[in-house]
């Protein structure tokens, strides 16, 4: 009896694969990424599966449309402002897709299903969704284990001790690298971090917001700043300096940019967001 491969399964099988691919490389690269990018990455990736009804391709075709599709990726769900960025990108994406491809493989030939197709880097399977679901959680956990012991030392990185002087201010905080930061104060060229409202309350001795651009304590102006919750708006102070001590080494950035969020950065972990600028 000839089997059929239903598209619309075909897509959502890879819809659902490219989001737990996504959300792996954001978590191993330590890369904010918005749930908007992350949703849309996901359906294009699901999209790309079509690839399995195309006439068969070799080897090398294989790789270079398979590589094409994570750079394309790469800039829809985490639109990298630096080449380094998306090289770190590319290299943990790619990786984790091959990774990722061999326990789907693995775990289904354990199982068994009644028919699987496998054409031009892309696989149907004829299983349940539940089965499906659990296999995918199955391949992630691994990935997740990957991610605390090899990976571990890179999340460690991801993190930095920072000393923000203002005045005769100055606060200790956590600060995670946000690889994909290039803002730059327009008014002096230098980088701007994001930290939080309280924080930034405890340095200067004032509730910062839209309002205190008519304070005469800090000098406010208006700046377009990514944070977690994606573009916005926000105020920016300027700090006397900002210290990254990491290790016994340190960094200094005079005059920084400060924009003041009111938005959950990262619960206790964290409370402020640095760019590459600043280490």
């Amino acid at each position: 009896m000839e089997k059929v491969i239903y598209v619309d399964v075909l897509i959502f099988l890879n819809t659902v694969i490219t989001f737990i691919l996504l959300l792996t490389a954001s978590q191993l690269t330590g890369f904010i990424i918005k749930p908007v990018r992350l949703i849309t990455g996901s359906l294009v990736g699901g999209v790309y599966s079509l690839m399995l009804l195309a006439p068969p391709m070799k080897g090398i075709a294989v790789f270079a449309a398979r590589t094409a599709m994570c750079v394309s990726l790469i800039c829809i769900t985490f639109d990298p402002k630096q080449v380094r960025a998306f090289f770190k990108l590319f290299a943990v994406f790619l990786a984790s897709n091959y990774l990722y491809a061999g326990i789907i493989y693995a775990s289904f030939y354990l199982l068994s299903p009644d028919f699987m197709q496998v054409n031009n880097g892309y696989a149907y399977y004829d299983m349940s969704i539940l089965s499906v679901i659990a296999v995918s959680s199955a391949a992630y956990a691994v990935i997740f284990l990957l991610k605390k012991t090899v990976f571990k030392k890179n999340q460690q990185d991801a993190i930095h001790n920072v000393e923000i002087i203002y005045g005769e201010n100055r606060i200790n905080e956590k600060a995670l690298l946000d690889t994909g930061s290039t803002v730059r104060d327009p008014f002096n060229a230098k980088p701007v971090m994001v930290l939080n409202r309280e924080a930034a309350f405890v340095l200067t001795g004032e509730m910062i917001n839209e309002e205190s651009l008519y304070s005469d304590k800090v000098r406010i102006r208006l700046l377009p700043v990514k944070t977690v919750a994606g573009n916005k708006l926000l105020p920016v102070f300027t700090a006397d300096k900002v210290i990254v001590n990491d290790n016994g080494i340190s960094k200094e950035t005079d005059n920084p940019g400060i924009a003041v969020t009111e938005d959950e950065l990262g619960n206790e972990k964290y409370q402020a967001l640095i760019s590459t600028d600043f280490i």
